[in-house]
């Protein structure tokens, strides 16, 4: 059976009793990194706790069920139903936005005139070498904002990119405000 710590982060603006109680809790309502949103808690958690290698980690935005209608019995459930091969679980309640761009960093950009192009800037000084402009994503590999859980090996290789850029002076690069 598949073993699960799936956490809503609680922020400055949003209620404790508007999370779900299926799901733990992660108190970032100090808000101490606005700059950085939901990254901040989520980064904080994994780099100071240990994992559970088999364990599905979640760190879900308080909005997730007003934009999925999933409950936290259901996310669990479906974990529970997974192949014990699953690595990352996707929850994306608008797999129609998907369908309408090449892939994630063009919708981006039509929502957040620069993402593109930041996002390009970002890959390309961390050398993940990726034309964006060529990338094709789909419903099997497009995720909104952090309506996903995954297990240990997924999260380590996702901060080691984030800390890449988090690491940045952002004096050549203009970042979008946007809420991951």
């Amino acid at each position: 059976m598949a073993k699960f710590h799936i956490f809503q982060i609680l922020n400055h603006y949003t209620s404790r009793r508007d999370l779900d109680p299926g799901f733990g809790v992660l108190d970032n309502s100090s808000n101490e990194r606005p700059d950085w949103f939901e990254y901040w808690p989520i980064r904080r958690f994994l780099l100071n706790e240990t994992l559970d290698e088999d364990a599905f980690y979640g760190f879900l935005s308080p909005k997730f069920k007003t934009k999925t209608n999933l409950t936290a019995a259901q996310v669990i459930e479906f974990i529970r139903q997974c192949d014990a091969a699953t690595e990352v679980a996707l929850f994306s309640p608008s797999i129609h936005t998907g369908a309408q761009f090449l892939n994630v960093f063009e919708h981006g950009d039509a929502e957040h005139p620069g993402l593109l192009a930041t996002s390009q800037t970002l890959l390309d000084r961390v050398n993940r070498h990726t034309d964006l402009n060529e990338l094709v994503t789909d419903s099997r590999n497009t995720v909104h904002s952090n309506y996903f859980v995954a297990k240990p090996r997924f999260w380590r290789q996702w901060l080691a990119i984030n800390e890449q850029m988090f690491a940045f002076e952002f004096s050549e690069v203009v970042v979008v405000g946007i809420e991951f």
